[in-house]
């Protein structure tokens, strides 16, 4: 017998970081975003290996140059990795180096 996954019966576990940016940096994020919409790409699953999801299950595009933000945003979210994950009741994250 098959079994039957309601996924989407529940919220999943989630945080809000409040002013965790600002209005100034998401306007310019925004703006970064709008100017680079072409250099959006598809996002893959699993470890590199190009692993694909069908588009009417998961549609997600992912932009890699982040400009002067990279920097930023990666030492923001560094900044609240270790409780974000406690408070999620998450596995450890490893971090890794940048792809610059």
């Amino acid at each position: 017998m098959p079994v039957t996954v309601n996924a989407f019966e529940e919220l999943v576990p989630n945080r809000r970081i409040t002013d965790f940016m600002g209005s100034v940096m998401v306007e310019q994020l925004l703006d970064l975003a709008i100017a680079g919409a072409d250099d959006f790409a598809p996002t893959s699953v699993g470890n590199g290996g190009g692993g694909t999801v069908s588009p009417y299950i998961r549609a997600s595009l992912l932009l890699r140059d982040l400009g002067e933000w990279r920097s930023e945003l990666e030492t923001r979210f560094a900044a609240v990795l270790d409780d974000t994950v406690r408070e999620l009741r998450l596995s450890d994250i490893v971090q890794r180096r940048s792809r610059d």
